[in-house]
């Protein structure tokens, strides 16, 4: 049962940035709404069978019980989102699918802290899930368009159609990089990690063969992540390296492969970014048509949330359920474009959980803190914790979309099956 436990919990970690599912279509003032999609993800498979084999395994051999006083906390909180939908059949359905991407993940996360898995082993195995959607990424970069494909659940994208994710620059439009996820600024957040992840691997590596995959993965992610053309990965890897560097100054931790994995990484950004420098400054470019327009699109996104949270105080909408709120307070049955989640999570968890929902999801992280014992130290931690907070304050997905709340459960992993000893 052992070599089937290792075989499937990496299964698990592969299969997650892989987006294909079967799902019932829905829509909101005539444009798909993905939050109110009754989706089955391929991933779920192994992710619910290691859970399986995990709780068999682990079931023995720990004394470590259930932590009863935060899932009674996660119960209640349950209870409320669903007051909160009036039971309305499609915000029903939002919020119950929410709820299944979170247990799975809950499940998930909660069978790998209790195993054995190393942290370099768990880390490594992250990295390499990564690795073809970098590849990905390069080919769609090179070809200028995204070849679609069911089987791997991507969707077709070409930089003149409308929708597609570009830069603009003159007379230009520049796809930006997709990999294997729904939007370039999801593939941006998973790469800003993998590259951490990876400067952390060639940091704790001590010999030269276990430091090779790290030091040639980092530049690769690198590149991948400059051509997301990601603003709110950018920012999020720079403070995730700041964090990092200052978390190995203190330890002493500082190695050669370390530097050497930077050094790299620095590298082949300059070298493959300096030819593409009018599109990476393009994206500075607040004048510009596409970026005033994205910008405006985030403002306005902020404002509907809040808007809907005074709608809401009390209980929220039910998570998933703000646009399906939003949708009430418009008149007319097609919008000029899709309404959009508030872009930052904490404002979209206010306004889906409301005041006495935020309190509850507040208590349960409490009390899990409370109950389950840490393993890794507070500024270890912060190597992950950071890079999600940028990214949480400028962007709304690992709050509402499986790809970003997959990215969350990866980061707690990655910040806390951690040894404190040096």
């Amino acid at each position: 049962m052992n070599k089937i436990w290792n075989i499937l919990w990496r299964l698990a970690v592969l299969s997650l940035p892989w987006q294909t599912r079967w799902f019932a279509d829905a829509s909101l003032t005539g444009w798909p709404w993905e939050q109110g999609r009754v989706s089955l993800y391929i991933s779920w498979i192994p992710l619910v069978l290691t859970m399986i084999i995990g709780a068999l395994l682990f079931r023995r051999g720990t004394k470590r019980p259930l932590p009863i006083r935060p899932l009674i906390a996660l119960a209640g909180l349950f209870i409320v989102t669903i007051i909160a939908t009036q039971l309305d059949s499609s915000a029903l359905r939002a919020v119950l699918q929410w709820w299944v991407q979170i247990g799975l993940l809950i499940g998930f996360a909660w069978t790998m802290r209790r195993s054995s898995v190393s942290w370099m082993s768990f880390a490594a195995w992250f990295v390499i899930a990564l690795i073809p959607h970098a590849a990905l990424g390069f080919i769609q970069y090179a070809t200028q368009h995204v070849e679609g494909s069911t089987l791997l659940g991507i969707a077709p994208h070409f930089p003149e159609t409308p929708g597609t994710s570009v830069v603009e620059h003159g007379m230009y439009r520049v796809l930006r990089i997709y990999g294997g996820f729904p939007h370039p600024n999801i593939f941006g957040g998973w790469l800003a990690l993998g590259v951490v992840t990876s400067l952390l691997l060639a940091a704790k590596s001590e010999v030269k063969t276990r430091a090779l995959f790290p030091i040639l993965a980092a530049p690769i992610l690198s590149v991948a992540l400059l051509f997301t053309y990601s603003r709110s990965a950018w920012v999020a890897i720079v403070a995730g390296v700041l964090v990092l560097f200052v978390h190995l100054a203190r330890s002493k931790r500082v190695n050669q492969f370390f530097i050497l994995a930077c050094a790299a990484s620095l590298l082949a950004i300059v070298i493959v970014g300096f030819p593409q420098r009018d599109h990476l400054l393009a994206r500075s470019n607040m004048a510009s048509r596409l970026e005033s327009q994205s910008v405006s699109a985030r403002v306005e996104s902020l404002r509907s949330g809040w808007t809907v949270f005074r709608s809401h105080v009390l209980f929220g909408t039910g998570p998933n359920a703000e646009l399906h709120a939003l949708a009430e307070t418009i008149s007319s049955e097609k919008t000029e474009r899709p309404l959009e989640p508030a872009h930052n999570v904490f404002l979209l968890a206010l306004a889906e959980l409301g005041v006495i929902g935020m309190l509850l999801l507040l208590t349960t992280i409490v009390l899990a803190r409370v109950t389950v014992r840490p393993f890794s130290t507070v500024s270890f931690t912060l190597i992950f914790l950071v890079p999600l907070f940028v990214i949480g304050m400028l962007d709304h997905y690992p709050w509402s979309l499986w790809a970003g709340e997959s990215l969350v459960a990866m980061g707690f992993l990655l910040g806390t099956k951690q040894d404190p000893s040096p």
